[in-house]
């Protein structure tokens, strides 16, 4: 791509940007559509638009910006987060909860797409035995459950109870039982 196309997308794109903070969405997409054709290789720029339409309800055109930015760069956790959302307010909840679990392999700090994650979760079916079920068949979820370390944990913390602060400081275990907490796995009373 030539430099003047490169600035042509980079401007266009801004210009976007501060279209889409102004709430402006119509015209944030046209910006965002005439970046995309000077450089359709920013899957950063599908992702604003994609968000533009979430925005105006348009889900369908901005799952397409999802599914093309993430083609574009597959470690796009912002494309796979919107790709959740979108899909979460069409109610595909197992098709949202596998976009918010790629985004949360990408960032594990993404609390949107964790949040998105457990409200599919509940979503789906408000049963806990249900949703621990289902929680169960996470491959991540597994792992955590049949690590032999773990397993000694979560028997020590549910024989006394105050375990559980001395477990809580070690950031791994800590990251693990948060993780099973949010699926329903375990609880704290």
């Amino acid at each position: 791509m030539a430099p003047s196309n490169r600035t042509r997308a980079e401007d266009e794109r801004q210009r976007g940007d501060k279209l889409l903070n102004k709430r402006n969405y119509t015209e944030a997409i046209k910006a965002y559509t005439e970046a995309i054709k000077w450089n359709p290789d920013n899957p950063e720029t599908y992702g604003s638009r994609a968000e533009c339409y979430i925005k105006l309800k348009n889900f369908d055109r901005g799952l397409e910006d999802c599914n093309t930015g993430v083609k574009l760069d597959p470690s796009f956790s912002k494309g796979h987060l919107q790709k959740g959302m979108l899909l979460k307010e069409q109610r595909q909840f197992d098709k949202a909860m596998e976009s918010f679990r790629k985004a949360i392999e990408l960032d594990e700090s993404n609390q949107e797409a964790t949040n998105g994650y457990r409200e599919c979760m509940v979503a789906m079916d408000n049963d806990p035995e249900k949703t621990r079920a289902r929680a169960l068949s996470d491959p991540a979820v597994r792992k955590i459950l049949d690590d032999p370390e773990m397993k000694r944990i979560l028997k020590e913390m549910q024989e006394n109870p105050l375990e559980a602060r001395k477990h809580l400081q070690n950031p791994d275990v800590a990251a693990k039982i948060q993780k099973l907490v949010q699926c329903g796995v375990i609880r704290f009373c």
